[in-house]
């Protein structure tokens, strides 16, 4: 699988475990330690794959319609 379809696949992943996390719990949680270099990268992908789908997921539920 090309590089792009699995970070798309983690991305979504991700996603419906925040998704979750936010549902059962009321927040998305962090656990472990990492280096500065992936904590930013997580960070980055976070921002960019992962909360752009969890709004779709919240928004799908709220009214059954995608965004």
């Amino acid at each position: 699988m090309h590089e792009t379809g699995v970070v798309q696949v983690l991305a979504e992943i991700a996603a419906q475990s925040r998704d979750r996390l936010l549902r059962t719990r009321g927040h998305f949680g962090q656990a472990g330690s990492v280096s500065a270099s992936a904590r930013l990268r997580s960070v980055e992908l976070y921002g960019t794959q992962v909360i752009p789908r969890v709004r779709e997921l919240l928004a799908e539920q709220s009214d059954g319609m995608p965004r």
